[in-house]
């Protein structure tokens, strides 16, 4: 039962996995069959049982294929990789109905049938009757989903139909889980459980276990899931940061090459600038030297003029050339110009791509530091359930403790009873003889007064008859209650025929007593005050601290409003052990010792 699963998969069975355990335990199966295996953990944890308790057994589980959808059919292909590398060597997966599969069975085969439907299977209420009908004599029917009462779910009603005929425990965390008792002849282990929920405070007790225990199973899980998905997040945080650094240097390659282009642009932009005035210049020049030319004398000399004529037409062809290289450089500017600008718009977005990258690194880095606190909170949640279940078993030893105890003062009442109905039995018969002799006395001395009148015949009679009186019949009980076991009529004859003790017991008798005369924790008056039953007796209500020292605190009776006993008892297994009276303890060894009295 404190068991983890080997197979945690998040799943509507992982609060009732230890209960499986358990009962696969309790009921030793030679034949197990799940029907419905879709999601592995309920046939895996029957199976892992199996394995672990080393049993002779054979384990079924049946899931058509047919009636699987296609995300559920690829998720069932894991589930049966898994069955392959794990649990092939005790179980066998079945690819046909739940009827067929039953069918295949012969009655009073199976031990353990785990039925794993949907909650709406219309078919359920025959399935559980063919079910019923192939348990053995030890079998058991495990039904999940109990408490389910949402429109189509039908298992509480088979639940509850089969526990008004056959023993039946149901656990009610989770969505719940019934085992019924089909076989006439549960397991002794199981007859345990099955026994202890017939009382509300067992029962109860029996279901925090169990479902502390399965709060433990599945906060292991969510653990678990939680520490993967923190893992997955720091890579991706670290995928991230890698990426994230690339892009850096990416752009800074782009910020480097682009502080370069800027200064071959601005170094090829001032070139051109001194290019273009050095051709402004010149066409100036030539403009001058054309004015010049046509202010001359129109009368010249021809020769002159046509040399000068095709100096100006050079000069006007130079001109145009160098106005047509001003514009392929003005050109060739834009076209640098619009190149920057491309590249300034490229640096842009990789500035905000590399923002994007952060802002998702940042948003990873949240999303890890949220999954390492659910983590550390399932943990300690964890603890604190463990710590829990701890108390909760020393809490169950004690009450099973206490329950044996309890047997056993029963049984010793009962012996002292037995044993004290056979004294008076024989008081009655010697009684009964001591009256018979008075008679014949009482006749032999009517004889001898009147046959002889002897004087001794008085003085016999009267030591006769002294010695009869000696001889009481003990008064009956009047019916008090006294103590948890109701009747004590052996005080009353106590009174009469006290059984002579050892020296040395009635010396530690006395030695009690006068120690608890003397202690302030025994108070007579609130302890007949508090036990109405010891106040009505004819004999204790006059001595309450004998019945203290013989019965009550035995009992668990309080000897005053200051000290528990039954508390002491509990807590120290020693004392109980001994036999020993509590406050008689307390006062000889337990007070020194520093013991507690009370729970505070």
């Amino acid at each position: 039962m404190f068991w983890q699963p080997d197979y945690p998969q998040p799943s509507a069975w992982l609060e009732h996995l230890p209960a499986l355990f358990w009962l696969v335990e309790a009921v030793q199966p030679s034949q197990c069959l799940t029907l419905g295996v879709h999601q592995g953990a309920a046939h895996f944890a029957v199976c892992q049982a199996v394995s672990r308790l080393r049993l002779d057994a054979r384990c079924y589980g049946v899931q058509p294929h047919a009636e699987l959808s296609d995300a559920a059919a690829a998720d069932f292909q894991a589930v049966r990789d898994y069955h392959a590398r794990h649990y092939s060597g005790v179980s066998r997966l079945m690819d046909v109905t739940p009827e067929a599969a039953l069918e295949q069975f012969a009655p009073n085969s199976l031990d353990l049938v785990v039925f794993n439907l949907p909650a709406e299977t219309s078919s359920i209420a025959s399935l559980v009757e063919l079910a019923v009908s192939r348990l053995s004599k030890r079998g058991v029917l495990v039904l999940p989903g109990i408490e389910r009462r949402e429109p189509g779910a039908r298992l509480h009603r088979v639940f509850e139909r089969l526990a008004e005929q056959y023993p039946a425990f149901a656990f009610v965390h989770g969505d719940g889980m019934g085992v019924v008792a089909v076989g006439e002849a549960p397991s002794q282990t199981l007859n345990s459980m099955l026994e202890a929920g017939e009382t509300t405070g067992s029962r109860q007790v029996l279901r925090d276990v169990f479902q502390r225990l399965g709060r433990s199973c599945a906060d292991a899980v969510e653990s678990q899931q939680a520490r993967q998905r923190a893992e997955q997040l720091a890579r991706e945080v670290e995928q991230l940061e890698q990426a994230h650094e690339r892009r850096a240097e990416e752009l800074g390659g782009l910020r480097h090459q682009l502080s370069e282009q800027g200064k071959d642009h601005a170094r090829q932009l001032g070139q051109k600038e001194a290019r273009v005035e050095m051709l402004e210049e010149i066409r100036d020049e030539l403009r001058i030297e054309l004015r010049e030319l046509l202010a001359r004398d129109t009368a010249g000399d021809n020769d002159g003029t046509s040399a000068e004529a095709e100096q100006l037409q050079a000069a006007q062809q130079e001109l145009q050339a160098a106005q047509q290289e001003r514009d392929d450089a003005q050109g060739s500017l834009e076209a640098r110009f619009s190149e920057l600008a491309q590249l300034t718009r490229m640096l842009e977005e990789q500035r905000t791509q590399g923002e994007q990258a952060q802002a998702e690194r940042d948003t990873a880095r949240e999303e890890c530091e949220a999954a390492r606190q659910q983590l550390a909170q399932a943990q300690q949640e964890r603890e604190t359930a463990h710590a829990e279940l701890k108390r909760l078993k020393a809490e169950l030893e004690d009450a099973n403790r206490a329950r044996q105890l309890e047997s056993q003062a029963q049984s010793q009442h009962e012996e002292e009873l037995a044993a004290l109905r056979g004294q008076l039995a024989e008081a009655k018969e010697s009684l009964e003889q001591r009256f018979a002799e008075l008679a014949t006395l009482t006749e032999m001395l009517e004889e001898g007064e009147q046959a002889t009148g002897a004087p001794g015949v008085p003085e016999v009679r009267a030591s006769q008859i002294d010695e009869v009186n000696e001889v009481e019949e003990p008064e009956a009980p009047e019916g008090e209650a006294l103590g948890a076991e109701g009747d004590e009529r052996e005080d009353d004859l106590d009174e009469h025929h006290p059984e002579e003790a050892p020296d040395e017991d009635l010396r530690r008798l006395e030695q009690d007593i006068e120690l608890l005369e003397q202690s302030k924790l025994f108070d007579a008056g609130w302890y007949l005050e508090r036990y109405p039953d010891i106040a009505q007796h004819k004999r204790f209500s006059r001595e309450p601290l004998a019945h203290y020292l013989m019965y009550g605190g035995f009992e668990g009776r309080d000897p005053g409003p200051d000290f528990d006993s039954h508390f002491y008892l509990q807590r120290y297994a020693d004392v109980r052990d001994k036999g020993a009276n509590p406050l008689v303890h307390y006062l000889r060894h337990g007070q020194q010792e520093q013991r507690r009295v009370r729970d505070e």
